[in-house]
């Protein structure tokens, strides 16, 4: 009958056996490496190479990809990004609106623009839900972005028909 001892959970825990500790004893080892003048420099190149160079490489791919990418609808410019959050906070503040339907309200918005960036037209898409075609969905939106003249509205239809830039998708 074996019986344990607390003395046996300090062997468990040593440093020798923690799941990171040969790589930090590594590291220990490139002390004079690390604190060497040319260690930003090598570490400055080192960093390009494995986070902007690939970024590099699609942008360079990018005119051969034409096809829509459903999470590229959430990249923003600086400008945009400020101008949306801008109109976003006026809204709760001058509706004064409680925080879950802000929060509903930034779900629905986020689930609909994914779907309009996909560039899939489901039969259970939440286009043709709406009756009447007030609600543009993917083709009306995909049109938007090929010709940038046409269809302004985000998800519904009402002030492209009223302001004359709707453009049915069927007329290219």
């Amino acid at each position: 009958m074996s019986s344990r001892n607390g003395s046996e959970l300090h062997v468990l825990c040593s440093s020798g056996q923690l799941f990171l500790q040969p790589l930090w004893d590594r590291l220990r080892t490139w002390e004079a490496l690390i604190q060497s003048p040319f260690f930003p420099v090598v570490f400055s190149i080192t960093t390009y190479v494995g986070f902007c160079l690939p970024f590099v490489v699609l942008d360079v791919l990018c005119p051969w990809n034409s096809s829509p990418f459903a999470l590229a609808t959430q990249y923003m410019s600086v400008g945009e990004l400020l101008s949306l959050g801008f109109f976003d906070m006026m809204n709760v503040l001058l509706l004064q609106c409680h925080p879950l339907t802000v929060l509903t309200f930034h779900v629905v918005n986020i689930w609909l623009s994914v779907e309009d960036h996909s560039g899939y037209d489901f039969p259970w898409s939440t286009h043709k839900l709406v009756p009447f075609g007030w609600y543009g969905g993917v083709e009306h939106h995909d049109l938007h972005h090929s010709q940038f003249t046409c269809n302004f509205a985000p998800y519904f239809t009402h002030w492209d028909r009223i302001l004359g830039t709707l453009r049915s998708a069927h007329s290219k």
